[in-house]
């Protein structure tokens, strides 16, 4: 059982970096890369959307990895994704914990190492 932990921390841990270099990197936009994938132009995004989207960039994904990458994005019951949802899925940890602190503007929330 401490491996299937530790494999799933180590993977979180990578999945995180892999999203603060994508988000710092000079021509990352969030909401471009939203409208890359939603090529119906509906402001959301479904396995069909996804589908193409990764066969484009020539990754054949199955129904099930369809399924579970909308699972992984979606948070309100929907089905889709919207942009928020989107957005809160691809920022780093780092980035959504200072988004939410801008968006409430909580006075006693603090992320840095001395609270």
């Amino acid at each position: 059982m401490a491996d299937f932990f530790e494999r799933e921390m180590n993977f979180h841990v990578k999945a995180e970096m892999l999203k603060y270099d994508l988000h710092n990197a000079v021509n990352w936009n969030t909401k471009s890369a939203f409208n890359m994938i939603d090529n119906q132009r509906e402001g959301l995004l479904n396995q069909e959307n996804i589908r193409l989207f990764l066969s484009l960039n020539y990754y054949e994904a199955s129904d099930d990895e369809l399924m579970a990458i909308v699972r992984r994005f979606e948070r309100k019951g929907t089905g889709v994704i919207d942009f928020q949802e989107f957005r809160k899925a691809i920022e780093p940890v780092a980035v959504n914990m200072n988004k939410e602190v801008d968006d409430h503007k909580h006075p006693n929330m603090s992320i840095s190492p001395n609270g």
